[in-house]
């Protein structure tokens, strides 16, 4: 069949069968005073709450190495993403967690839980990047080594960090998860300009750094003021997104970012010189 069937086929199975089931299991979640406000850490059942939300990100993964087998690497991620949309959707909001603790220290947790999901995140996006290269031919170019590495993803950190500032001006989940693919779309952009063959996981991994140092530098800089700052719309706003928005955000984002890139790209292309 074609590419065309599997691309839409693959894309309303993660809109509307994936997604809801994965929106269901983060829904599940309660706060420690049984309220909508939890995340993984942060909620009266960690251990629960953190198979709930493992099962969602499989899912999104299943979803995701379908489309890259079936369609390519960019569908696969743009699925997963979609998929990780509904658990995001569905899961508590940073302004929920901080009135129920009236403290910070819900923050120090969500960096924590923020570095466990971008072990996850980095091993989808490989997951899915390794699915769409099977039984395709190797991209042409040269591969990035450890040091090539280093300037595309300082560039992604930066530009997507201002990407997701700009974006996220409260704490509501469409703001959110839009902040993260703020981040990926353009941090996607400048890193891919910079190193064309960058890996995905490169990518979605130098970017979900940002969801590690939001809510850990809110904790520095707010300090015991964080809720004052919640309430009169000053909280740092990187802290804004929840770990489980990065994560559907840049899945989301870095594909496009990337597809931007290319399209840039091969518009650079020198025209071949005219046979004598």
């Amino acid at each position: 069949m074609s590419r065309t069937f599997w691309r839409w086929t693959i894309l309303g199975t993660a809109l509307f069968v994936a997604g809801p089931v994965a929106g269901m299991l983060t829904g599940l979640n309660r706060g420690p005073d049984g309220g909508p406000g939890a995340s993984v850490l942060v909620s009266e059942a960690p251990v629960r709450a953190a198979a709930l939300t493992v099962g969602a990100i499989v899912i999104a993964a299943a979803v995701g190495v379908l489309g890259g087998r079936l369609v390519s690497v960019r569908t696969g991620l743009f699925c997963a993403g979609m998929t990780l949309a509904w658990a995001a959707w569905h899961s508590g909001r940073l302004d929920d967690v901080l009135r129920t603790a009236q403290s910070v220290r819900p923050l120090w947790a969500l960096s924590i839980e923020a570095a466990a999901l971008a072990v996850l995140g980095i091993a989808m996006a490989w997951g899915i990047e390794r699915a769409g290269r099977s039984g395709r031919a190797p991209s042409r170019g040269h591969r990035p080594g450890v040091l090539d590495l280093a300037k595309p993803m300082v560039l992604c950190i930066m530009v997507g960090g201002v990407a997701a500032w700009g974006v996220a001006r409260s704490e509501m989940v469409g703001q959110t998860v839009a902040a993260a693919t703020a981040a990926g779309v353009f941090g996607g952009l400048v890193a891919r300009l910079a190193t064309p063959n960058l890996p995905y996981a490169a990518l979605v991994g130098s970017a979900l750094l940002l969801a590690i140092a939001g809510p850990a530098s809110a904790g520095l800089i707010d300090g015991d003021q964080v809720v004052r700052r919640l309430y009169d719309g000053t909280l740092f706003a990187l802290a804004r997104p929840m770990p489980i928005d990065w994560l559907a955000g840049l899945f989301i984002g870095v594909p496009m970012g990337s597809s931007w890139a290319a399209s840039m790209l091969e518009k650079k292309q020198p025209a071949p010189a005219p046979r004598a």
